[in-house]
């Protein structure tokens, strides 16, 4: 392949989304302005490969086994997974709700592991999904925890779009917010990106560096009556225990 033949394919793998699993050559031609044999020539390449898959009826083709394959590689190959699974584990054990680990994936955040409470350890075949910053206590705790100057960049080319009726959308409002979560130690999220989900987060730095944050999260009625101090000690620990091993 080509350097350009190798662009489109990406283009067109990168087409996919949980929105659109299942494209025609018409839609991905018309998406990326390129011709009807263009994309059937590359689609035919990326399907013998592996990385594609094609509906027999419909003769639509959707993302490939061969690419989660490769995403459960990178799962197991992560190094905050690596040394993180056993403190989410740990942390989803002891308060009984769910744990993650998210890596900073500029601008955005991917969860990159995710334990479920009352399991030996997290599986490794889960990635995603990638999730805004600026309205999940995952991304504020990197957010707050990035330099002024990093911090300002960040928000002067982010978009803050809404998601419910309590995304914050308002740069001042975000930033003084992130202050407050500064001074805690960790970041809250109220039902801002998902409703019916709530979470907390604290980062986890790597030297010195924030690289990703640990979380916990449940529905509002599973927080309502639980120590909230308790659980802010449980995942302020699970972070720094994580942190440590990142060094």
């Amino acid at each position: 392949m080509s350097v350009q033949s190798i662009d489109r394919a990406v283009d067109i793998m990168s087409l996919f989304s949980a929105e659109a699993t299942r494209l025609g050559i018409t839609e991905i031609a018309a998406a990326l302005g390129l011709s009807k044999t263009t994309v059937h020539g590359l689609a035919s390449t990326l399907k013998a490969r592996g990385l594609l898959r094609q509906d027999a009826e419909t003769r639509k083709y959707s993302l490939g086994m061969k690419l989660f394959e490769l995403g459960a590689m990178l799962t197991a190959s992560l190094k905050l997974n690596r040394v993180g699974q056993g403190a989410v584990q740990r942390l989803a054990n002891d308060t009984g709700l769910n744990a993650r680990l998210a890596v900073w994936e500029r601008p955005a955040m991917l969860v990159a592991l995710t334990a479920f409470p009352g399991m030996p350890s997290p599986p490794l075949n889960q990635m995603g999904p990638r999730v805004p910053a600026h309205c999940s206590a995952i991304g504020k705790a990197v957010l707050m925890s990035l330099p002024a100057a990093d911090l300002a960049r960040w928000l002067d080319a982010a978009k803050l779009e809404r998601f419910t009726p309590n995304t914050l959308i308002d740069r001042q409002a975000l930033e003084r917010q992130l202050g407050e979560f500064r001074r805690q130690g960790f970041a809250e999220d109220n039902e801002e990106f998902l409703l019916g989900l709530c979470c907390r987060a604290a980062p986890i730095k790597e030297r010195g560096v924030v690289a990703g944050s640990v979380s916990l999260s449940a529905a509002p009625e599973q927080l309502a009556g639980r120590d909230g101090r308790e659980l802010a000690r449980l995942l302020l620990a699970a972070a720094t225990e994580i942190s440590r091993a990142m060094a």
